[in-house]
């Protein structure tokens, strides 16, 4: 198979971590509509809507499942953040329970970077 690719594998790296993609579920959807109401305001798309999340990397997608438990909150503070920046708006808990009805999470074992250049980090706080 390598030689069918060619030079496209020698830009294939592997990524050592897990990734988790994230995407807004109608409970979201509907707490934003509720604090903005104003017509036509813009609201995410189910289905078009995605952030993904680098976890740590483990053995096993069980071990994943509970990276992602202990670290949903600042995933969920950047999804609330990222459409609606009044923290005074945000519900008084955020909770596991809530994080897993307010969004599809997916995680993946595979996370592959395509691109030669050094990955770069912006810290948004």
């Amino acid at each position: 198979m390598a030689e069918a690719l060619g030079s496209d594998l020698e830009t294939l790296s592997d990524v050592n971590r897990y990734a988790v993609v994230v995407r807004p579920a109608l409970p979201f959807i509907l707490w934003l509509q509720a604090i903005d109401p104003t017509p036509g305001a813009i609201l995410p798309n189910e289905k078009q809507e995605a952030s993904v999340y680098l976890l740590p990397y483990f053995d096993d997608s069980e071990s994943a499942e509970t990276v992602l438990e202990r670290q949903f909150r600042p995933i969920f503070e950047e999804q609330l953040f990222g459409w609606w920046t009044d923290t005074s708006d945000w519900p008084d808990e955020l909770t596991w329970e809530m994080f897993q009805r307010w969004f599809h999470c997916e995680l993946t074992t595979s996370v592959f970077d395509l691109s030669r250049k050094p990955l770069r980090r912006t810290y948004l706080v």
